[in-house]
Order: structure tokens, then sequence, then C-alpha cells
């Protein structure tokens, strides 16, 4: 059963956890003051290892990538059919991948490159 590591550091996790390392709210880049307590706890439901899935931020260390939820989503496939196909997962981790997506793009910038010529 999933366990969550609130209170450990990611070098401990990584061996508490057999390998499946959370995400660090200090490697998300929109991460700051003004996320709440129930967002960071939203975001300890996202692992990555490099065993599992070639690295790819999962669901609590499911076969289940954030890019798997979101690109069904994208496609029109409901959070009900999502439960449905996916038993082991809730409410939570389908807005724990939003969320983790979410603060990713938060950072995003274009930034145009012009031509030194």
């Amino acid at each position: 059963m999933y366990q969550s590591p609130i209170n450990l550091h990611r070098s401990d996790c990584w061996t508490i956890c057999g390998g499946l390392e959370h995400v660090h709210r200090d490697d998300i880049p929109a991460y700051n003051d003004a996320m709440t307590m129930q967002d960071a706890q939203l975001l300890e439901r996202i692992t990555t290892s490099p065993r599992l899935m070639g690295g790819k931020p999962t669901v609590r260390g499911l076969r289940i990538t954030v890019e798997q939820l979101l690109l069904a989503l994208a496609h029109g496939v409901t959070e009900p059919e999502l439960l449905d196909d996916y038993p082991e997962l809730n409410h939570d981790d389908i807005s724990a991948a939003l969320l983790y997506a979410g603060t990713l793009v938060a950072e995003e910038r274009v930034i145009p490159i012009t031509d030194a010529a």
C-alpha cells in the first residue's frame, strides 16, 4: 500500500520507498509560498524512478504515467472513465497529475532567437 513520506528527505525516500523518488517541491520551478499544503500533499503522489516507466513521472509508483493521464484527458476521456479504467486511481491522483503539469508549464517562457548577423 502507498505511504506518503511527507517528512522524509529525498535521499531517505530513495532508500525507504524502494527506489521511488517523490518529486521534491524544490524540483518544481513554480513551487512557491503561494502553493497550499493541499497542493504540496497532492504533488507527493507524483513519483519518479529510473527503473519505472523510463524515469517518467508516475502516480504513486504505479505503472501509470502523468503523461498517460494528461493525454487521455486531452483526448476527451472523462475522469469517471479514467477511474473505471484504472480502479487503483482516485480523484486526488488525477488532480495531482494536472497540478504537476500546471506547475511545470507555469515557468515555461518563449524566448525569441534573433539572427546575430
